[in-house]
């Protein structure tokens, strides 16, 4: 059995309007500052709760509804079907959290199939809990409707609360209370015909509606709408299409509130990046860069980057790092909303772990150089980078990202860990050699040369030890027969 929940947004094309990202700021809020009304064909399509009060209705002309508040501030604004197609697909990727079927529906809904992820998300009420909770962080209005598939699901979305996301009470009972008109010409155009019959004949439930016999409805309404009918009742609606995520991801959260101090955003980014968590493990995606963006109804949005080559999809780490990095910021102006936006995502290698390896105590190295890189910024930290080189002093770089390591040589165990920025000359006394103090040469020659294109180089390298027993790396300069100490052992 099939079941589907209809997110229904009645408010879309209104909500989506404040979002600070677009072209056409909305300066106010929906609450009851002053009248708010979006209007498409000099038609009033949503409006907020100020000007409902005022009597302003869904469908009304725009003179009608300027007539109606009269002297009253107000404002109107154009519908904007990007917008709210962009904030359909962003709340597409937030639902990809809780499963991954799931669609847009007509032009203000998501459906999400949640028969397979309810014992994921231990149960209904835990589940509608955290979507409830997660759209109104994010500052939209969702009607819910529960039901074996798609169509009764959006019609249960105009029910009751009591029937719209019960499970408990049979299909048919819960459609029972809804007005016909809902059906409307959405589906088929000759719906709004079958519909004006039935009106005329005394119908004004869909409950009576269900209750007549199938003969009288085809007889009265045609074929076309006696098979809806009968789909509308089925136990089992697959999906039409995989969903396929983006390889971006943006999610925001509003507060309803100013926050002024950097700490008092902790808990959002704590909200968001466990989002995002669990949509990386999802996709099988990772990033190496986050950015966070400060939101405000006016004025400029605020941004900051996070980056790590190591924490994946790992929530804490991410939220440790951005903390750090927002330690750093200043917040002028008080925030009002808080964007995680990730501009690439790329494929997750798979990696391998040792089953048998001993688990170590020690931070790791990755984590403490991406706390370092937060908290003093990219350019304070540099690694060491092994290039394909011949001569030692070529073959070692600073770097600011992470190093690409190259394939060492194969006798790399011979090499030093730490090389003097310039090799430094060793005197020689009655044949012995002397570097702070006399050495005595256990090991060598190799011989290294290169550059012969340019200025030939050509050495013989020795490992001594010095009287403490400390091991250098010397070498003697072939053309010159001078010795010099490059580097130190371990």
């Amino acid at each position: 059995m099939s079941l589907w929940l209809c997110i229904r947004l009645p408010f879309l094309a209104l909500e989506s309007l404040t979002n600070p990202g677009e072209t056409r700021e909305l300066a106010c809020t929906l609450d009851d500052e002053q009248a708010v009304v979006v209007i498409e064909h000099q038609r009033v399509v949503a409006r907020n709760s100020y000007a409902a009060n005022a009597g302003i209705e869904i469908g009304q002309s725009t003179q009608t509804a300027s007539a109606l508040l009269g002297n009253t501030a107000a404002r109107f604004f154009e519908r904007d079907i990007e917008t709210e197609q962009r904030t359909l697909a962003q709340l597409q990727s937030w639902a990809y959290s809780f499963t991954p079927t799931l669609e847009i529906w007509r032009t203000d809904c998501l459906q999400l199939e949640i028969a397979g992820c309810l014992k994921l998300h231990r149960g209904l009420d835990s589940l509608m809990q955290r979507i409830q909770l997660g759209l109104k962080c994010r500052g939209y209005s969702g009607m819910f409707g529960l039901a074996s598939n798609r169509h009764a699901a959006w019609l249960l979305s105009h029910a009751s609360t009591t029937n719209a996301i019960t499970i408990n009470v049979p299909l048919k009972e819960r459609l029972a209370e809804l007005s016909p008109l809902l059906i409307g010409t959405d589906w088929d155009p000759s719906f709004k015909r079958a519909i004006n019959n039935l009106s005329k004949a005394g119908v004004r439930t869909l409950g009576e509606i269900l209750a007549m016999p199938p003969s009288a409805i085809g007889k009265r309404c045609g074929k076309p709408f006696l098979d809806w009918l009968s789909a509308l009742t089925q136990q089992h609606d697959d999906a039409r299409q995989d969903y396929q995520p983006p390889l971006q991801f943006l999610d925001t959260l509003w507060f309803g509130f100013d926050i002024k101090h950097s700490a008092e955003l902790k808990p959002a980014m704590t909200q968001l990046l466990r989002g995002f968590s669990d949509y990386l493990r999802h996709t099988q995606r990772y990033t190496d860069t986050l950015e966070w963006r400060l939101l405000r109804m006016r004025g400029q949005v605020q941004s900051f980057m996070v980056r790590s080559q190591e924490a994946r999809d790992n929530a804490e780490k991410w939220l440790s790092l951005s903390m750090l990095r927002l330690e750093r910021l200043t917040i002028p102006e008080g925030v009002e909303g808080l964007s995680l936006w990730v501009d690439s995502l790329t494929e997750q290698p798979a990696l391998a772990n040792d089953l048998f390896a001993q688990r170590r105590s020690n931070e790791p190295l990755h984590d403490l150089l991406d706390r370092l890189r937060s908290r003093l910024g990219l350019r304070a930290v540099t690694q060491l980078e092994l290039r394909d080189a011949h001569l030692p002093e070529h073959s070692l770089a600073a770097c600011l990202t992470a190093p690409h390591v190259c394939a060492p040589p194969c006798n790399q165990a011979q090499r030093p860990f730490w090389l003097m920025h310039e090799a430094q000359l060793i005197r020689q006394e009655q044949g012995e050699l002397h570097w702070n103090g006399p050495l005595n040469i256990i090991y060598g020659p190799e011989r290294i040369e290169d550059n012969w294109w340019d200025k030939p180089v050509s050495r013989d390298y020795y490992i001594a030890r010095q009287a403490s027993g400390q091991p250098l790396w010397l070498y003697q300069d072939r053309h010159t027969q001078l010795w010099f100490v490059q580097g130190m052992l371990p």
